[in-house]
């Protein structure tokens, strides 16, 4: 990010607004290497035209006839885009990314090497933004604009030291729970009827500002941006501000990651965060947007599409039991995933939910996996000390997963409980075992949690949330899944794929040859008949395919016995550890 060189001096000055490329795709470009680009690729080399009428000329014998509107965007670039004059780069029509000021040398230069929008002059950046939606201007349709006093007053008006970060207690009032839309205010006295501290900044506020919201100690996170919708006024509760919610952070930016930053080093809460209302520059804002947008992406245009498509390409399941299990899910919105050692059961969750995403998209699928150490705290929420010895609630996963999913109720967010029956789950969902059924989803079906502050603290676990649970059936150390959580999932039994013609490509699209694909379907289908017809073993104990999964790293018969020796023989020794003969015997079906 460039430095800002010196202070603008904003009146009496020329400005020019030009788009660099739509959406302001070209700008990191142009912002490091200091210049603005325009098109007109086909109109040719334009640095060596020195009139008007030559460069009409130009234009006349590439595109056939003059467009008015567009010419004259060209030729104000050309001959009237002059050194001092103040460049405003936006982005479509929602708002500015940076301020710039033509260099000394205005000369129009041609870049050959570029493959759009080669024509450009230099600039010297000296301010980046954070777009915004900038209400009541419609001078953002053009590449280029000459923008007039009054545009500019209006169009700066929201960029300029107009930011604020605003602390709130949260056992006072908790900005996570208010959707976006939501107004709210926030009195410029406190409780007794003294003035807040820094009092003149309640009095600066004005609308369009935007607004940090932070949540003070235990959390110390910025959670919600507000943006003001009312300067100071006389509400029923005294002299107030008003704001409404336009972004709930599915993730949040602690106070301890914003203190790391160099940049932020003088900013005013970072400094000293005693206080309710702080004033930061544009430029803080800038940084501490920027590192919000990173935590928080929009979905990348280069995130991988993911279909069912794709899904059925890398499961080796029919697509008629896959759309049974889609369909399964998106109804009952909480499923398990049962089967024997080796059948893809957490695989398949993953895929399951990248294409019901339609992408892969990471940051709305989220991992856990339970143990019998597990408890409602780590899940939910409960006491944990901090640095300095006091306890405080700390949000557990399942709880931070379900407001990260509240902030973006049009997507779809899942949750894969790897070995969801080694955990005592009665205990671990506490009172969400009953939110969690489909037709409980909702905020109109919220409670109280078990480590709540007050009554008013509410919780719900969101309709766009999906529990993807997997359960292995061999683990005879387990207990059986508690009825009351039976009935909330649906359970879907996944069978080994030996014999698929899926996983035999599979191995063949590995480099493994076809005689040793063909010994691993035989001899393991005896295998698994003969654990399956077992009293004490069963179905449920099974070899899956997935343990064959694995890239070659050398010739086929060694691949093999590396799996055998280290992966297969210890799970049939463990299965028939009281039976020497059946070990024996199933071993010497097993080897080459």
């Amino acid at each position: 990010m460039p430095t800002i060189t010196k202070k603008l001096n904003y009146t009496e000055k020329t400005y020019w607004q030009i788009a660099p490329g739509e959406r302001a795709r070209l700008w990191d470009s142009c912002l490091s290497q200091n210049i603005i680009r325009i098109g007109y690729n086909d109109i040719g080399d334009l640095s060596n035209v020195k009139s008007e009428a030559e460069l009409r000329e130009i234009y006349i014998k590439a595109r056939g006839k003059i467009n008015n509107i567009d010419f004259s965007m060209l030729r104000n670039f050309v001959f009237n885009v002059k050194a001092g004059d103040h460049i405003i780069a936006n982005k479509g029509k929602k708002g500015i990314v940076g301020i710039g000021i033509v260099d000394n040398d205005d000369s129009i230069y041609f870049d050959n090497s570029f493959p759009e929008y080669r024509h450009y002059k230099k600039v010297n950046w000296i301010e980046k933004y954070h777009p915004i939606d900038i209400p009541q201007f419609n001078r953002f349709g053009r590449t280029i604009n000459k923008l007039d006093k009054k545009d500019v007053d209006h169009l700066l008006g929201f960029y300029l030291d107009n930011n604020w970060w605003l602390n709130a207690n949260p056992k006072i009032w908790d900005p996570r729970k208010f959707p976006v839309g939501t107004k709210q205010i926030y009195t410029a006295y406190n409780e007794r009827g003294n003035k807040r501290n820094k009092f003149k900044y309640f009095e600066m506020v004005k609308p369009n500002d935007i607004i940090l919201g932070y949540i003070a100690t235990p959390l110390k996170e910025i959670t919600t941006i507000y943006r003001a919708t009312k300067s100071l006024f006389d509400s029923d509760q005294g002299p107030a501000i008003e704001f409404e919610v336009i972004e709930q952070l599915p993730e949040t930016v602690s106070y301890s990651e914003l203190k790391s930053i160099d940049e932020l080093q003088k900013c005013e809460p970072i400094i000293n965060n005693q206080g309710s209302l702080f004033k930061i520059t544009s430029q803080e804002y800038t940084i501490i947007r920027d590192f919000i947008d990173e935590k928080n992406p929009s979905t990348p245009v280069d995130l991988p599409i993911y279909s069912k498509k794709d899904a059925l390409e890398e499961v080796f399941i029919s697509e008629n039991k896959f759309d049974k299990i889609l369909n399964t899910l998106l109804k009952k919105k909480n499923i398990i995933l049962q089967g024997p050692p080796g059948v893809g059961k957490t695989f398949i969750a993953k895929k399951l939910a990248y294409s019901l995403i339609g992408y892969k998209d990471d940051s709305k699928v989220e991992t856990v996996q339970f143990h019998q150490s597990y408890s409602y705290e780590d899940f939910i929420q409960g006491y944990r000390p901090d640095s300095e010895g006091n306890f405080y609630i700390k949000p557990g996963i399942f709880y931070k997963f379900c407001r990260k999913a509240q902030t973006d109720p049009k997507s779809k967010y899942f949750l894969i409980i790897d070995e969801i029956n080694r955990g005592n789950l009665s205990k671990i969902f506490g009172e969400l075992m009953m939110l969690i059924e489909a037709d409980k989803r909702g905020s109109e079906h919220e409670v109280s949690l078990t480590y709540s502050d007050s009554l008013s603290d509410k919780f719900f676990v969101p309709e766009n949330l999906y529990l993807i649970g997997t359960m292995n059936t061999a683990d005879r150390s387990l207990a059986l899944v508690d009825y009351a959580l039976r009935r909330r999932f649906a359970f879907i039994d996944l069978e080994p794929q030996i014999n698929s013609e899926k996983f035999r490509n599979f191995l063949a699209h590995n480099n493994i040859s076809d005689n040793l694909i063909s010994f691993i379907q035989n001899k393991y289908s005896v295998l698994n008949e003969r654990i399956s017809k077992d009293k004490n073993l069963g179905p449920g104990f099974r070899i899956g395919h997935s343990f064959f999964c694995v890239q070659s790293d050398s010739n086929s018969d060694e691949w093999y016995k590396d799996i055998l020796n280290m992966e297969i023989i210890p799970l049939i020794k463990e299965y028939w550890f009281d039976d020497k003969d059946n070990v024996e015997s199933a071993i010497n079906l097993l080897f080459l």
